[in-house]
């Protein structure tokens, strides 16, 4: 390892002078400064600017070898003057300007006095007596400029007086810098330009000449070197930071994003302040990242890796004394999770590491780090006997030399240096010899500790103490929580004994800590008090917390909290059994749920209570699990067991509920010893040799079956041979009523044992998991040697336990339990994650999963983030799986299915058998919440949970679930569920996961997110989904947003739930990209920038064409602009002018589009008026828009002139009709006018104050819609291309139809007020003008379906309101094109589109046309996931101005764009939207429109697409009446024309078939037409209210009829109360008059006795009333029937016969 680096001398042609002059030869236009204002130099400007300087400096007096100071503030000349000096021959000595007098002096002394380049700014910081060389004294070049004598270079390189001569010496000093002396003068280090070249070069070779690199660093700072030459040499572009900015955070990243910088430099103190502020999305241009000065940890790349993500970063290492740098390296986050290493050495470097003898040290041993090469300083200035101590001969290289760094490191075994901290830091305390840079790396771990400082320090006593010194994010941190932090990862030596809380570290000038300013020790607050224990019962318990937590038990005190100190949940069953032990009776684990302190579990000992179980427990059954007698009618089943019984019942013949376990054993095994070991094991357990069958209603368990367990053999050479046996192994069903219900299959190939067991959860949970493998081990190991396997004794079985489970639940406990339940649970709603399908009616149960790994210091900064709280691993990563949940579904009260083990009972740890429970932890955290605070809230709720367990699941769900909604798992739909390592859950290594994955087929209910601890400190996880909702690469992503929460709440505790960074670096830039829009093939552009001159210039071209067509007039194009022209002229003359309004008041004629026109030719914009609307609207609009002008016909000025003040032009077929005077000619162009920034039109639309408000829109937006429109439709294409323009004036799709055709040289077909309102005639109109393209609202496409559209050549398009999928897909079928599009007037018309597709499930809006850009964002404005509702925000060209003379209104929906360029706003439309993986956005109504019903959220529109698909409907509306718990869904139906007669009923068994009952109309109302607004929407406040009373009522009773009905309606009876005498009706539901899934199983086990037929469970829930399942049995009787023979249909008839 301490083999050189390749070394020797760098050539003269590659220092820095001639690699500059070079490079200036090349690209002397390029860019090669610029400055904090922006302004820049180019290459040519530079090297004529240091020609001047060199010739000045030689003017001066300045010859080769003499010292120059450089005393100047950060600007072009700076880098002029540098590279002036060595161009001269001297060697610079940099002076900070900011440094103290005092310092400047001495490092002025200590080169003797020498000239000083400065400025008139500067100079006041030198001392007196120093000659100052002012900078301005260079900007001229002198008369007799010196020949160049050395190398030529071009002109622009040169300047106008020609190059200095620079002679190449690599052993010449480049410059003097001085760095700290432990005399307290600083010393000055001569570092040779081949030194500091080399350096420069090395990096320059991973520098591209398009980069910029940030110079930040102040000059005293060797670093500053790299930034200041580094880009020179490369092409690059040196970027200058404002004055300050090194200091300034903020300024920092301010100017990185201003100035696009590419590479940047710092020291960690630094970088720790740059990450905490705002503004990284503007920092995009970050591709390399330099970390220098101060160890590096990984917690810090990680926070600048998300901040940049991208962009390399590395870690450097050296001193001064080794020209800015000996080694480097990249941080990789898989190798280095800790401290980064400081690498290998760079190229002409090396670096040996000796002990203190001067021996290389082997690998892992610490050593002082020596360095050689070229890069070594000549040594320091002044000072041999300091140099001949440092610089020292190199005992294996004669001649040359070493540098003692005095920095200890060690050698990884890849050749990797790690950096261990200082030699002179290194400390003894109380003997032992301690490095506090081990120390602080512990501490950096911490995820709330930002950064640490260790050092020794005096105890008072002569000896010393360890002390830290600790800057926390947010609150700091406890030396409790710290010390017990780091006791887990540090021997109690290494332990602090003191903790100072710092809220900055104090920094030296070139940004390092200042250790010798940190705060005095003495000055910290105390330590709050330690309570010691009290008792013998509190020593008892703090003895217990230290034999499992690791904390000395004289530092554990009364008031400690156990989760605090790094208990865990698993622990608790383990504490229970020694405080049993202890206290001679058990303790059980979920009393010390809620008892957390030493002395709360002391007084449990003592035989008090401090909630939830009592210790001793007078309950039936609190004696503990004990034997009892097997009888052949076989024992009950547990609570869990009868709930999977009955789930096996309710799907027959599914693998849903197989639990598998994989296994590696040694190849050496043969099978025979494995079915040994197989078959002892089933000995062992007898829930191994368990079946269940039915007594009667009654499930019951029988071990009667042999404990011989066969096995299955097969080879598998490939993973996919393997993942195949796996995945057929893992659909193979049991059946419960025969048994066994366990499986094994052992498959062998290269050179690989892997045993796969199959087992059903009935008699298996994850804790059996464990139990069952390490028997196995031991049994198949006894086997193959033929030795005895030592296993414990069982003292009970599995159905022990299930006796005594169910004597503990009586019925006082249960109700005790269901009215906690019932309390806390009240009002909770299901959990709908985003879903790339439609939740089907009926769960199937199939299932994947997918794999990945939370790495092991994300999983312990979770579980210490929980500690310091009072909470387990356990509920930290619950906080933030239910907080992710929360994000994606907008719903902050989250119900989390939560298993847990069930095993109170020490007797039962080694047991096999189903003890798990389901908890459902109601996670209700607040969005404005801090994770901090949620976590707590979490924690409490969850020891709430744990103390009331014993309520089995399915007694909660008999009780609280009412909805029954076979679609879903009731009371939840995820789970959550956290293995720690070695103790519950299926083990599975990196060798299975791909096996496991392959084969997993199953979903136990919507999502499940499965965490277990590896020996490694990582957690593997595993996501169970259900394939019917969910794709794979959606899972991934989610499951990728939940680890990246993590990461954010871990890295910032203190932050809100609902601003906590969800989003991966990729996922955001994938999503940020999907929001521009993509170029539309064919958009035609042209020099004109307003419509209106477009349409000018259209008209010079095709003069003659039609333009309009009205009532059978056509206006050719001419005439629409000699029209235009005419009427400009007359508004000119009533006051029209540029920046004004014009009111246009008219029909439906070719005059309405010329006053448009003409108003815009005046350099007015035109505010349209609807001729039904009130005078009072008009009136208000007139007065509003500040309109001067009002065009309208006599009517119009008889209705509004009198109360108009401004001035009115009539048209009425007076002079005004005429053409005026001054438009004789073709009307000519005003290039004034032909500014897109100006305003075109007002137009008003509904206000939620009740008063309309006005939207103000450009020509620069309305042009580019409309040109994009042209090109998605290919308006134009054809040769007589023709639109029908059907909308109202103030409807601004209006603007599509009137222009959008004139720009394309097609016709506008203008219908007249009676055309407008008849789809007949509209029909007949299309025909006659051969109208090529149309967009109307979905109501009225539907209408003119009615009306007879047929199949027409025409492209169709709609907008307005969400079209329904089978509408879509109808005009799609009808038409050439049919097109969705979304906008709203504020986005200038629309923003995106979507062609329709004929199987498409759902209708989008599409994606944005290229002149916008699209983004859903959450309430915060950030990106959210595909398929997460958030509100749908549109930016770019489209957007409108804002709304007219309302300035609070525009500021609140036009806001800061925070993804565009400085200045670009975005609109938030308030509509709700999803973003789908292609990019497609789908529309998702409004953000005030959600629609509750049964405390379920519905979507009507998927209710109004289901009714829409019945044959006899042909238009659906349903909405929502009544509020709270009276809320109801109505729908509205109009009959399809032709169709046959249905009713009512029939139209509600149709939605039953694919709705939940929830979702199910309580009222339907047939009306012979939808009542429609005048934009042809649905006018929802003409439709008639209907009657609910009738709706609501409980459903009359009805007798049943026929023998199966009344056989049924008994069983009921029996069933539900007992007396069969009581009446069912055949229609009333089954659960809605008392029936839960218990009773219905009992229901479906008589039904096979009574009818000798066999039905699934599921089919009391798929038809719950006494009709539907008698149809269900006369069904299955039937298909009973068809299977006889004959001669089986022969006897059975006989039976029959009288």
């Amino acid at each position: 390892m301490n083999d050189p680096a390749t070394s020797g001398r760098v050539p003269g042609h590659l220092l820095i002078p001639s690699l500059f002059r070079a490079r200036a030869a090349r690209t002397p236009d390029a860019p090669a400064v610029i400055g904090a204002r922006g302004e820049v130099l180019s290459y040519a400007e530079l090297a004529a600017r240091a020609d001047r300087f060199a010739a000045g400096l030689r003017r001066a007096g300045v010859r080769e070898g003499d010292h120059v100071g450089v005393c100047l503030r950060r600007g072009p000349d700076l880098l002029a003057a540098f590279l002036g000096v060595w161009l001269a021959g001297g060697t610079y000595v940099p002076i900070d300007p900011h440094h103290p007098a005092a310092r400047i002096a001495a490092v002025l002394a200590d080169t003797g006095q020498p000239p000083v380049v400065t400025e008139a700014g500067t100079a006041t910081s030198l001392p007196g007596g120093v000659r100052p060389l002012f900078t301005d004294t260079f900007a001229e070049p002198p008369a007799d400029p010196p020949a160049d004598a050395g190398h030529p270079a071009d002109a622009a390189s040169r300047g106008a007086e020609g190059a200095v001569e620079f002679h190449a010496d690599a052993e010449r000093p480049a410059y003097v810098l001085h760095t700290s002396g432990s005399t307290g003068r600083p010393k000055g280090v001569l570092v040779p330009h081949g030194g500091i070249a080399n350096r420069v070069r090395w990096l320059a070779r991973r520098l591209r000449p398009g980069d910029r690199m940030l110079l930040k660093t102040t000059v005293g700072f060797d670093a500053a070197g790299l930034e200041l030459f580094a880009p020179l040499v490369a092409g690059a572009t040196v970027v200058l930071a404002p004055e300050g900015a090194e200091r300034d955070p903020a300024a920092l990243l301010r100017t990185v994003g201003e100035h696009r910088v590419t590479v940047l430099q710092g020291v960690p103190s630094v970088y720790r302040r740059l990450v905490e502020e705002p503004g990284w999305e503007h920092a995009t241009a970050l591709r390399l990242l330099f970390s220098a000065g101060e160890p590096l940890h990984a917690e810090l790349c990680r926070a600048l890796s998300e901040r940049a993500p991208g962009a390399e970063i590395w870690n450097t290492y050296g001193p001064t004394e080794a020209s800015v740098d000996i080694t480097e390296h990249r941080w990789d986050p898989e190798r280095d999770p800790g401290a980064v290493p400081i690498g290998r050495p760079i190229g002409n470097m090396r670096v040996v590491v000796l002990d203190r003898a001067g021996h290389p040290v082997p690998l892992g041993v610490p050593g002082e780090l020596h360095a050689g090469g070229v890069g070594l300083a000549l040594g320091y200035l002044g000072r041999p006997g300091q140099t001949a101590e440092r610089f020292v001969p190199d005992p294996h290289r004669p001649g040359a030399r070493l540098y003692r760094t005095g920095d200890r490191v060690r050698w990884r075994a890849d050749g990797v240096l790690e950096y261990l901290g200082r030699l002179d830091q290194q400390v003894k305390v109380n003997g032992v010899r301690i490095e506090p840079g081990e120390v602080e790396a512990a501490l950096a771990a911490h995820p709330w500790v930002r950064a640490a400082v260790v050092a020794a320090t005096p105890d008072g006593s002569g000896g010393h103490r360890l002390v830290a010194w600790v800057q926390s994010r947010g609150e700091p941190l406890g030396p409790r929580e710290l010390r017990a932090f780091l006791r887990r990862s540090l021997p109690d030596p290494l332990v602090p004994g003191a903790f100072v809380p710092v809220t900055e570290f104090p920094l030296t000038p070139n940004g390092k800590i200042d250790r010798s300013a940190l705060p005095d020790p003495a000055d910290a607050a105390a330590e709050g008090p330690l309570v010691p224990v009290r008792t013998p019962a509190e020593r008892a318990v703090a003895e217990e917390w230290a034999r499992l937590t690791g904390t000395p038990a004289d530092e554990i005190g009364a008031t400690h909290n156990f989760f605090q100190l790094g208990g865990s949940s698993l622990m608790l069953n383990r504490l229970s059994a020694g405080l049993s032990q202890a206290a001679g009776r058990h303790i059980p684990a979920t009393a010390l749920l809620n008892a957390t302190t030493v002395e709360e579990q002391a007084a449990l000992l003592t035989g008090g209570t401090t909630g939830g179980e009592a210790a001793d427990g007078a309950a039936p059954g609190a004696q503990g699990v004990v034997p009892v007698p097997r009888t052949p009618e076989g024992l009950p089943l547990s609570p869990g067991q009868r709930g999977l019984w009955l789930l096996d019942r309710l799907r027959p013949g599914s693998a849903e509920w197989n639990a598998p376990l994989f296994l590696t054993l040694p190849a050496v095994y043969e099978d025979a010893a494995l079915t040994a070991a197989l078959t002892a094991l089933a000995e062992r357990h007898e829930i191994l040799r368990t079946r269940y069958a039915l007594r009667g209603a009654e499930p019951v368990q029988l071990a009667d079956l042999p404990a011989a367990w066969p096995l299955t053999s097969a080879r598998a050479e490939t993973a996919e041979e393997l993942n195949a046996l796996v995945e057929a192994e893992f659909a193979r069903p049991f059946d419960l009523e025969r048994g066994p219900v366990r499986r094994a299959l052992a498959v062998r190939g290269r050179g690989v044992l892997t045993v796969v067991l199959s087992i059903h959860h009935i008699a298996c949970d994850g804790w059996t998991s464990v139990v069952l493998e390490r028997e196995l081990r031991a049994l198949a190991e006894a086997a193959h040697t033929g030795t005895e396997a030592r296993l414990p004794e069982l003292p009970v079985q599995y159905a022990d336990h299930a006796v005594h489970q169910r004597a503990r639940l009586t019925d006082e406990r249960v109700r005790d339990e269901l009215a906690h339940w019932t309390e806390v649970l009240a009002g909770c709603e299901p959990a709908d994650l985003p879903a790339d399908r439609a939740r089907p009616a009926v769960r199937d149960g199939v299932g994947a999963a997918h794999v990945f790994t939370v790495p092991a210091e994300l999983a312990e900064r979770a579980a210490a983030l929980g500690r310091a709280y009072g909470a387990t691993l356990q509920q930290t990563l619950l906080t933030a799986f239910a907080t992710l949940v929360a994000r994606l579904t907008g719903q902050w009260d989250v119900p989390v299915g939560v298993p847990v083990a069930g095993r109170d009972d020490p007797r039962t740890a080694d047991v096999a058998g189903y003890f798990l429970n389901t908890l459902v932890l109601r996670c209700d955290a607040r969005p404005e919440q801090s994770f901090r605070a949620a976590v707590q809230h979490v924690g409490e709720r969850a020891r709430t949970a744990f103390a009331h367990q014993a309520l089995p699941f399915d007694r909660l769900v008999n009780a609280l679930d009412d909805t029954r909604d076979p679609g879903r798992t009731p009371l939840y739909q995820v789970m959550f569920d956290v293995h720690e390592e070695g103790s519950t859950g299926t083990a599975v290594g990196d060798g299975d996961a791909d096996a496991f994955r392959a084969a997993w087929r199953t979903a136990r209910t919507d999502l499940t997110l499965m965490l277990q601890r590896r020996p490694d400190g990582s957690l593997i996880g595993l996501t169970e989904y259900a394939t019917s909702l969910f794709d794979a690469a959606a899972v991934e992503r989610l499951t990728a947003c939940w680890v990246r929460l993590l990461e954010a709440v871990t890295a910032d505790p203190g932050v809100r739930l609902a601003d906590a960074d969800l989003l991966p670096p990729a996922l955001r830039a994938e999503l940020l990209a999907h929001s521009a829009g993509r170029p539309e093939p064919g958009t035609v552009s042209g020099p004109e920038r307003t419509v209106e001159a477009a349409i000018r210039a259209r008209a010079r071209r095709v003069p003659g064409d039609t333009a309009v067509v009205s009532r059978g007039e056509h206006w050719s194009y001419e005439r629409l602009a000699h029209r235009a022209a005419s009427l400009a002229a007359h508004l000119r003359e009533r006051g029209a002018r540029e920046g004004g309004v014009v009111a246009v008041r008219l029909g439906r004629t070719p005059e309405l589009i010329a006053a448009f026109l003409g108003t815009w030719r005046t350099g007015a914009a035109y505010v349209p008026l609807d001729p039904a609307a009130p005078d009072e609207r008009s009136l208000h609009i007139l007065q509003d828009a500040g309109a001067r002008v009002l065009v309208t016909d006599r009517e119009g000025a008889g209705r509004l002139a009198g109360r108009f003040a401004g001035e009115v032009l009539v048209l009425d077929g007076t002079a005004e009709e005429q053409p005026h005077p001054d438009t004789a000619s073709f009307p000519h162009d005003d290039p004034a006018l032909d500014d897109p920034a100006r305003l075109a039109y007002l137009m008003y639309t509904s206000g939620s104050t009740g008063r309309p408000k006005g939207v103000a829109v450009q020509h620069g937006a309305l042009l580019a819609m409309l040109r994009a429109s042209q090109a998605h439709l290919d308006f134009g294409e054809g040769p007589d291309d023709a639109w029908l323009a059907l909308a109202q004036v103030t409807f601004d799709i209006s603007c599509t139809e009137l222009f959008m055709p004139l720009l394309a040289g097609g016709r506008v077909v203008l219908a007249d007020e009676t055309e407008q309102r008849d789809p007949a005639a509209q029909l007949a109109l299309i025909e006659q003008a051969e109208v090529s393209h149309l967009q109307v609202a979905p109501t009225h496409w539907q209408l003119l379906i009615d009306a007879g559209l047929g199949r027409r050549p025409l492209v169709g398009q709609t907008g307005g309101e969400p079209c329904p999928p089978a509408l879509a897909h109808e005009l799609s079928r009808r038409l050439r094109r049919f097109v969705n599009e979304y906008g709203l007037t504020e986005t200038t018309i629309a923003a995106t589109r979507w062609e329709a597709e004929e199987r498409a499930a759902v209708v989008p809006v599409g994606r944005p046309y290229p002149h916008v850009r699209t983004l859903v964002l959450d309430a915060g404005l950030r990106p959210v996931p595909y398929g997460v509702t958030g509100e749908l925000c549109v930016a770019g060209e489209g957007l409108a101005l804002g709304y007219h003379g309302r300035a609070a209104l525009t500021a609140a929906a036009f806001v800061p764009d925070p993804y565009g360029p400085p200045g670009a706003r975005l609109f938030r439309t308030g509509d709700q939207a999803r973003v789908r993986p292609d990019g497609t956005i789908e529309f998702a109504g409004r953000a005030d429109g959600q629609v509750k019903i049964r405390g379920r959220r519905v979507e009507t529109g998927e209710v109004q697409g289901v009714l829409a698909e019945h044959p006899a409907v042909a238009q659906v509306f349903v909405n929502a009446h009544g509020s709270g718990a009276g809320a109801v869904l109505v729908g509205y139906w109009t009959p399809a024309p032709g169709a046959a007669p249905v009713t009512d009923g029939e139209l509600l068994d149709h939605c039953a078939r694919r709705l939940p009952d929830y979702m199910l109309p309580a009222l339907l109302v047939g009306l012979d037409a939808l009542p429609l607004t005048g934009h042809n929407k649905v006018d929802t406040a003409a439709l008639p209210v209907p009657d609910l009373s009738a709706a609501l009522a409980d459903e009359p009773w009805t007798a049943p009829t026929g023998p199966v009905e009344e056989a049924l309606a008994e069983i009921w009876a029996e069933e539900l109360y007992g007396d069969a005498t009581k009446p069912v009706g055949a229609r009333q539901s089954f659960f809605r008059i008392g029936g839960d899934s218990a009773r219905a199983a009992r229901v479906i086990a008589r039904v096979q006795e009574e009818f000798d037929v066999l039905l699934p469970l599921s089919a009391v829930f798929e038809r719950p009333t006494v009709r539907s399942l008698a149809t269900a049995v006369e069904e299955a009787v039937c298909v009973e029937i068809a299977t006889l023979t004959e001669a089986e249909q022969v006897l059975a008839q006989g039976e029959y016969q009288p």
